[in-house]
């Protein structure tokens, strides 16, 4: 056993769901306030029901446990001592978040990608970025966060691949404890991007058989967004909207 103990919030509720990595830091990272890249991970493990969790594997020097919450560290002990079982991580509040969207054409559904970037709540332990969680849409339209830090979020669908989000919500407020149901996102209808077809050819008219081509989108050239695209056959579908 490299380690053992459990995560727990302010009150010292159990914290469910998370997960826990046995890191290594060098000199240098833990001497930068707010420092959180790391070397390399020993082990990692999920907590339990109970809040508990239970950790393997060889020990380093400068060894830490980093809590992670949909892939953000929320907590974090440093100077672990090797074998210990009653060590003990504390988690910022927080609560979960789910919605729903409708879809203009059911193909689209498994490319949307749904994003939480954390913009106001309360103070985090220091960290190197901008919280952000991460998640998909279901087939039936439906997302859900089971474990998100109390704060407020601005809500993001994007398509894969592409920059611009197809539908943004500010101001989502999540409450520690119970599930947060914000009427805004609840079947929030997304259509389907419109597109232009476009025929790349050579100055005898014929169809360019591959290449680039660099194009923006947007209301004027201050907002406008560039882009470099592959093409086939001279032929390209760049989206409208």
């Amino acid at each position: 056993l490299l380690a053992g103990g459990s995560v727990v919030d302010g009150q010292g509720h159990p914290q469910a769901g998370l997960y826990v990595r046995a890191v290594r830091y060098d000199e240098a990272e833990l001497a930068e306030p707010g420092g959180w890249r790391f070397l390399d991970v020993i082990d990692g493990a999920y907590v339990g029901s109970g809040g508990q969790f239970r950790l393997h594997g060889e020990l380093y020097s400068a060894m830490s446990l980093v809590c992670v919450s949909g892939g953000v560290a929320v907590a974090r002990l440093d100077d672990v001592p090797a074998g210990a079982t009653d060590l003990r991580l504390v988690v910022p509040p927080s609560g979960s978040l789910a919605g729903s969207v409708v879809v203009e054409g059911a193909e689209l559904v498994h490319r949307l990608e749904v994003t939480l970037e954390r913009t106001g709540g309360p103070p985090l332990a220091p960290t190197s970025r901008t919280p952000k969680w991460y998640g998909d849409i279901q087939p039936d339209g439906s997302f859900h966060f089971p474990h998100v830090l109390a704060g407020t979020y601005a809500v993001s669908l994007t398509l894969e691949s592409e920059a611009r989000p197809m539908a943004v919500v500010e101001g989502v407020e999540v409450l520690a404890g119970p599930l947060t149901r914000d009427p805004r996102l609840e079947g929030l209808v997304i259509e389907a991007p419109r597109t232009i077809e476009v025929e790349i050819v050579d100055h005898l008219g014929q169809p360019v058989p591959s290449g680039d081509i660099e194009w923006s989108a947007g209301d004027d050239l201050t907002s406008s967004f560039s882009y470099e695209t592959e093409f086939l056959d001279g032929h390209i579908s760049i989206p409208t909207s």
